[in-house]
């Protein structure tokens, strides 16, 4: 029964599907709205039955009133499902008999409908064309008037605007041509007045110059005769006696002087030329326990280039260290330094340099060229230095360039001595 009621409706769809593509068919919408209402009261009798039955199955131990209960109720079901049956029967037989009849109805009916409503549509359209045409002709023609008010409006204010920039103009000319006809004159008299006022000036200007020029000849006249009256060179005067010597033992240093002051020179006159003071050394007697000496030959050292001399001939005072190769100070007082480093001609060098230095401060630079020598083999580079040492200087060799050139012989020395101890 229920997959009648289900083919049923699917029926209906399906006509109403065709149905829509012609026509509105609200008769279909009826039947197919009595077939769910009809389904709907199915499901629920169904409900109802199998409820009943569960009921029969769990009251089966007890079959009195409420089993005959339980039977009046099913027999009404199963009538109330026969008559729905019945009434579906009867409503698809009307609605396939009234099918053939009525379609041709409807659609005449719906054809007819569609075509006035066309018709109707169509006389609305042209009837709004029209409206809009004449309005349309209507906003043209008052343009039209209006674009030509605008220019005629236009051209007679040009006109306006013309005879206006013209005036202007007139007057602004003949102001221009008042005001250039004045400045001509202002700068035509202005002109003449500063010529006059330069010739004057040049005048007295040149007056005041011939004056002065006057002046001047004659006070160079007088300045001549002056000078060569007034000029006198200075002149030295004779060396006076020499200081006393600046140690008491040993060597030192003596000193004596003389002045530009045989004659002085005036104050055009030339200065003396030469030094006022003279220097020259003296030697006393040897001091007793003051005596430093060393000499050491050959080389030694690392690639920093400080140089050591290792072989020691004479270290008198012990103040030459060959594991060092410096010389550190234990009396103090003026030394006498001496390096000689024997440079092997090694192309393509052409220059050896070298440095000696007295607590990490450069006092003399050993420095020769090779074509400063004609020897074949090697050259020397030779230096000296007279040095004020306090106790605990050192004076070393370092920084010697192309360490490896220099000969480990006799012909490479490092030497010093006590000049004079400090009093």
């Amino acid at each position: 029964m229920f997959l009648l009621l289900h083919l049923s409706i699917l029926a209906i769809n399906i006509f109403v599907i065709n149905c829509d593509e012609i026509c509105d068919c609200q008769e279909i919408d009826v039947l197919k709205g009595i077939v769910q209402q009809v389904l709907l009261e199915q499901k629920l009798e169904s409900a109802k039955l199998r409820k009943l039955e569960a009921r029969q199955r769990t009251l089966s131990a007890s079959p009195g009133t409420a089993n005959t209960l339980f039977v009046d109720r099913l027999a009404k079901i199963e009538t109330n499902i026969v008559n729905i049956d019945k009434k579906l029967n009867a409503l698809v037989r009307e609605t396939q008999e009234d099918k053939g009849k009525n379609m041709d109805i409807i659609l005449k009916n719906t054809i007819a409908a569609e075509k006035l409503e066309r018709m109707q549509f169509i006389s609305s359209m042209e009837s709004q064309m029209d409206d809009m045409k004449e309005t349309f002709e209507n906003f043209k023609a008052e343009t039209t008037i209006r674009i030509g008010n605008s220019i005629e409006n236009i051209s007679t204010a040009e006109e306006i605007f013309e005879q206006g920039i013209n005036k202007k103009l007139t007057e602004i000319k003949g102001q221009t041509e008042d005001l250039v006809s004045n400045v001509h004159i202002n700068v035509s008299t202005f002109q003449d007045d500063i010529k006059l006022e330069i010739s004057k000036n040049i005048r007295d200007i040149t007056n005041h110059l011939n004056q002065r020029l006057s002046n001047t000849d004659r006070k160079i006249t007088t300045l001549d005769d002056i000078v060569v009256k007034e000029r006198i060179n200075g002149g030295w005067t004779h060396w006076g006696d020499w200081s006393t010597c600046s140690v008491s033992c040993g060597s030192g240093i003596t000193q004596r002087s003389r002045t530009c002051s045989s004659p002085s020179p005036s104050v055009l006159g030339r200065q003396c030329e030469g030094n006022t003071r003279q220097t020259g050394s003296c030697v006393l007697k040897r001091c007793p326990g003051h005596r430093v000496a060393f000499m050491a030959y050959g080389i030694a050292g690392e690639a920093t280039g400080l140089v050591r001399f290792p072989t020691v001939i004479e270290n008198t005072g012990n103040d030459y260290s060959s594991t060092t190769g410096k010389f550190t100070c234990s009396i103090p007082g003026i030394y006498h330094f001496v390096v000689t480093l024997s440079i092997r001609n090694d192309p393509p060098y052409d220059n050896f340099n070298c440095q000696m230095f007295e607590n990490s401060q450069q006092v003399m630079e050993l420095y020769v060229r090779k074509h400063d020598h004609d020897s074949i083999n090697s050259y020397p580079a030779t230096a000296a230095a007279v040095l004020h040492l306090s106790k605990g200087d050192t004076v070393y060799v370092d920084n010697c360039e192309e360490y490896d050139r220099i000969y480990n012989d006799r012909s490479t020395i490092f030497t010093g001595f006590l000049v004079s101890a400090d009093d």
